[in-house]
């Protein structure tokens, strides 16, 4: 601080002899206890009488000044001390005017001396502004009132602008970090963290449309400034990085405030049932006085999830005795970005049993987190699930369930727990009737000529391997060794064992239906199938060696 004196006569004859020296402005101390300096004027009191003298002074903000008014003559010490204090700072001159206490000795010198308490800097967190992330510094929108409260989504950026005030009159360096506590403001606090969350709740944040380390101004409090509170603005800085939560390091003097400004956001880990306080300490060490502390309540985003197709939006066709990969597709955003989405899950299911349904092989096909991936830097998921062969049927006369469909849908969630579902347009599960028989060949031995396999039966079990209950047809060819033949209908069959001939049916060579043999859709896993029965006759005169040819099964729907 710098006290500047002028003096001022208040009759003509009164004559200044010299102004005083000012006091110097470094001192202080780390309280508010009084330091001393002296100043210095005289003036001739030309009459008797009670002489008035004013001086007039220039003083910095919150100081007070002290002075005693005293006769020069050690004979007669006489003075009123005075005292002012300034609440404006240097704009305002402050007047007193002081009186000899008895009357003034005519043709004396007299002499005013001072002292002065200069108080020591006063670093206080004066107001703040939540500013939103869609703009520069100069021109990003305010996200509240000066010194209000706001929300946050969860993961989104948004930047606080902090005004810092020297209230004192010493000057002060520091570097201001960005700390913050949950529920209050005593006890311990916790620095905003920056690349690594860890157990962090709040986190630094990178803006692309504000540069780190760029200057702040003083802009007006509607565009997200704060009221000055003191006569000048020193530039601040602006923290936009993952790498750092403080600024570098800033001297005010007394007469001087600033404002900083951070970009931070909300982890996953952040309560959005938690009022959160903000302060700025100089790197890690708390300023002097805190007069406000912003508050800031974090609240879930949900990701959005657009464009769902299942099975690229065609019907599915399963695969015989087995399953068939099926996917489900679609497009996803967050408002936290993509690095704020966690992961997704999936169901595909009979539409008319809605996407809560029971898991299970026949209509319901709930898919974990582990079967979905992200690409596009998590602008797109897909889900996959390995659809069973007896996958209920839907959407035509001959399916299981004629007037229903299938569905896909993907519930999308990100870290802070918020969640999206989204489901796709209506496809059908084919109509699949198909069979699979487990053995490839029919060995009977070896058997003389003129003779048959008698009770000897060799044996094909028939799986249903599709959606739809499915009866049999066989056909065949003879058994032929070079020349040599077995005919055709030397083969026989039943549905159950027997003795040649027995009640077989003899093979032919076209297609003919299998009496009383029936294959149900299986429900599970476990495979519906039946056996088959075969015997063979050897005609006279056939020679030795192997013989061979081929049956054929073939499935038929059966409602």
């Amino acid at each position: 601080m710098q006290v500047i004196t002028t003096q001022t006569l208040s009759r003509p004859d009164r004559v200044l002899i010299k102004i005083f020296r000012s006091i110097n402005s470094s001192i202080a101390d780390a309280s508010t206890t009084a330091q001393y300096s002296w100043l210095d004027s005289e003036f001739d009191n030309d009459a008797a009488g009670t002489a008035t003298q004013t001086i007039t002074l220039g003083i910095g903000a919150g100081a007070s000044v002290g002075f005693p008014f005293i006769a020069r003559s050690t004979a007669r010490r006489q003075g009123a001390t005075f005292s002012a204090t300034s609440s404006s700072g240097f704009s305002t001159n402050v007047s007193t005017t002081v009186q000899c206490s008895v009357a003034c000795i005519a043709d004396a010198a007299y002499s005013v001396w001072g002292q002065t308490d200069m108080i020591a800097a006063n670093i206080t967190q004066t107001h703040f502004h939540w500013r939103n992330n869609n703009g520069s510094e100069t021109s990003a929108t305010a996200a509240a009132l000066e010194d209000a409260s706001t929300t946050v989504a969860t993961g989104t950026v948004i930047r606080l602008r902090i005004s810092i005030n020297n209230a004192g009159d010493a000057s002060s360096s520091a570097a201001f970090r960005l700390e913050y506590q949950k529920n209050a403001t005593s006890g311990a606090w916790t620095q905003v963290t920056t690349s690594s969350v860890g157990s962090a709740e709040w986190q630094m944040a990178t803006s692309s449309v504000v540069g780190d380390g760029s200057s702040t101004t003083n802009i007006a409090t509607s565009t997200g400034g704060t009221t000055d509170p003191n006569i000048f603005f020193l530039a601040g800085e602006v923290v936009a990085s993952t790498s750092r939560n403080q600024t570098v390091n800033t001297v005010l003097t007394g007469t001087q405030f600033s404002e900083m400004e951070f970009a931070l956001k909300a982890t996953a880990i952040a309560s959005t049932s938690a009022n959160y306080f903000f302060r700025v300490t100089n790197a890690g060490v708390a300023i002097t006085t805190y007069s406000v502390y912003p508050l800031l309540i974090p609240v879930a985003t949900v990701p959005t999830v657009t464009g769902v197709v299942l099975n690229g939006a065609g019907n599915i066709t399963l695969s015989p005795n087995a399953t068939a990969t099926i996917s489900v597709a679609a497009s996803t955003t967050d408002p936290g970005g993509a690095a704020n989405i966690s992961f997704a899950t999936s169901t595909i299911f009979r539409t008319s049993l809605g996407r809560g349904c029971a898991a299970n092989n026949l209509n319901c096909y709930q898919i974990a987190s582990t079967s979905c991936a992200f690409s596009g830097s998590t602008s797109t998921v897909t889900c996959s699930a390995q659809i069973y062969y007896f996958a209920q049927s839907t959407g035509n006369a001959s399916a299981t369930f004629p007037s229903d469909s299938w569905t896909g849908s993907i519930t999308v969630t990100n870290l802070s727990g918020g969640n999206t579902t989204a489901s796709s347009s209506a496809v059908n599960v084919n109509v699949l009737t198909a069979i699979n028989i487990t053995t490839s060949t029919l060995n009977y031995g070896t058997i003389n000529a003129s003779s048959t396999t008698g009770a000897t039966n060799q044996t094909t079990t028939v799986q249903n391997a599709g959606n739809s209950s499915t009866t049999l047809q066989l056909s065949g060819t003879a058994l032929v060794k070079g020349s040599s033949i077995i005919s055709t209908s030397s083969q026989v069959y039943s549905t159950s064992s027997f003795t040649y001939p027995g009640t077989s049916t003899a093979l032919t060579g076209s297609g003919v239906a299998v009496s009383g043999f029936l294959l149900t859709t299986a429900t599970t896993t476990t495979a519906v199938s039946t056996p088959l029965f075969w015997g063979l006759s050897i005609p006279a005169g056939n020679g030795t060696g192997t013989y061979t040819g081929t049956v054929t099964f073939t499935s038929i729907f059966s409602p």
